[in-house]
């Protein structure tokens, strides 16, 4: 395929599924919002936006930067992949202390905070998705990253339904994150070790430290705005 090709058919395909995931996660807000009351949306809001920030916080824009990395060096994209999402591991290890240390001098009752816990749990998965997606996307592969958004964004809406069919409340919402960011995370593992490599775990301390130093700029302005 043709360069200018492969540009346009990014560009269709991210344009489609934006919308798609866009209006799908829109409706999945409504159906929340209408119902449930005022007081349970308003603990669910608090436990997504919670768990999303301290996901911006471990995120630090890494992925970002195993993307620019795997473009310089396509052939010896393995290693890289494998020492990054190491460090994926060591950086959601340390989030999940730190929100662990925080969730019990939150003023609100047990219920949020063993919510908020399990959201920042899920959030993470998403991070874990994140580095493999960035093998899609350094190739140009980006049609399957996309389809990994919409079916997630479909899934959610199907979980988030079924908890309120079956009246589990804020409780059923935050499974319904969790289920649906792990199986995300799975979708992009088996997509990149099929299409590409098996990533095996591996320890270096250089590169994370150059990746984590290239990637705090830029990942310091998603968590300010």
């Amino acid at each position: 395929m043709k360069q200018s090709q492969r540009i346009v058919k990014n560009a269709v395909f991210g344009i489609l599924a934006s919308f798609i995931a866009g209006l799908v996660y829109l409706a999945t807000v409504m159906v929340i919002a209408h119902k449930v009351s005022v007081v349970e949306f308003g603990k669910y809001s608090f436990v997504l936006a919670f768990a999303m920030f301290f996901q911006l916080v471990a995120d630090a824009g890494l992925p970002r930067m195993m993307i620019r990395e795997i473009a310089k060096n396509p052939e010896g994209f393995a290693p890289l992949v494998g020492a990054a999402v190491s460090l994926i591991w060591v950086a959601s290890g340390a989030i999940c202390l730190l929100v662990a240390l925080i969730v019990p001098f939150l003023h609100f009752g047990t219920d949020v905070k063993i919510a908020a816990l399990v959201m920042s749990f899920a959030t993470l998965a998403t991070f874990h998705a994140a580095g493999y997606s960035a093998v899609l996307r350094a190739f140009e592969d980006n049609e399957l990253n996309y389809l990994g958004s919409v079916l997630h964004k479909i899934l959610l809406l199907g979980l988030i339904l079924l908890a309120i069919r079956l009246h589990m409340g804020l409780v059923g919402f935050v499974g319904a994150h969790l289920v649906a960011n792990l199986l995300l995370w799975y979708f992009c593992h088996i997509v990149v070790s099929h299409l590409y490599a098996r990533i095996k775990l591996r320890i270096d301390v250089p590169l994370w430290k150059s990746l984590m130093v290239a990637a705090l700029p830029m990942g310091g302005g998603v968590m300010l705005r």
